[in-house]
């Protein structure tokens, strides 16, 4: 019963069940979880939000110890964005996946 190996790889297989644009996808999980479904992600058109895990010292921002890297866009030139006051959740493209 179930299956057996990493969830990206059952994600994979039975992502050809879902529609593009009719289909939203969430996760959390570790960060090269998601790092994976990301690069699974960027063959298709399937948006994706996913909620990340980081320690909060603060929890309001300040410390900025949950900074996480972001693609720069045209309306910010941070490259980093708070976990715990700007997330948790991310649209995936957004992140900078190491």
């Amino acid at each position: 019963m179930g299956e057996k190996g990493l969830v990206t790889q059952i994600f994979l297989k039975d992502l050809k069940k879902f529609v593009p644009g009719e289909t939203m996808i969430y996760a959390c999980g570790p960060k090269p979880m998601l790092n994976a479904l990301a690069k699974i992600l960027q063959k298709t058109k399937y948006p994706c939000q996913v909620s990340l895990e980081e320690r909060m010292a603060c929890g309001i921002g300040a410390c900025l110890g949950c900074a996480v890297a972001v693609k720069r866009s045209k309306k910010s030139s941070s490259a980093y964005k708070r976990v715990c006051a700007d997330g948790p959740v991310f649209d995936i493209n957004e992140i900078v996946w190491k």
